[in-house]
């Protein structure tokens, strides 16, 4: 596989192979399973499918206890907050590519290769669940090991080509 960073430069491939993190365009799209809703079956319950406050008893939980949603996909609403590779701009979205839109360049001087935000699908109240729910968490740590532990993160690739 080729790999997506450059390790010298900072720089993203986005045509590369290898593994990388998500955009927020990429992880809400995986959330609502391509459409407009919240990627779940209809007529089910968030419990089924997402930890909690009302029943994570405070602390996240190991990947795939509950439900995946419809493309198979575990813990995408619920359970942690979890890195994506743009950097956070609230109003991003207002004037934003309409397809794959891969967040601002910069912010403040900070490249998008050297900064992520967050997503946020943390142990939040059930009625406040919406894939669309975003906010921005600079690590601000040398060592992500000392880093929260209610912080996850997910690799995406790009698909591979169909045979012709």
């Amino acid at each position: 596989m080729k790999p997506c960073y450059n390790d010298d430069s900072g720089a993203i491939d986005f045509d590369a192979n290898g593994y990388r993190l998500p955009t927020e365009a990429e992880w809400e799209y995986a959330c609502r399973c391509g459409g407009a809703a919240d990627g779940l079956s209809e007529g089910t319950k968030l419990a089924d499918y997402a930890w909690y406050a009302d029943n994570a008893n405070g602390r996240p939980h190991p990947v795939g206890q509950k439900r995946a949603n419809l493309w198979g996909l575990y813990d995408m609403q619920g359970n942690m907050a979890e890195w994506c590779q743009d950097i956070y701009d609230k109003d991003y979205y207002r004037g934003s590519p309409e397809s794959n839109p891969r967040g601002p360049a910069e912010r403040e001087g900070v490249r998008t290769e050297v900064c992520a935000a967050r997503r946020i699908v943390d142990l939040r109240a059930a009625e406040s669940f919406r894939p669309t729910t975003r906010a921005a968490d600079d690590s601000g740590m040398s060592d992500v090991c000392f880093q929260k532990d209610a912080i996850g993160f997910r690799c995406v690739r790009k698909a591979p080509a169909e045979p012709k």
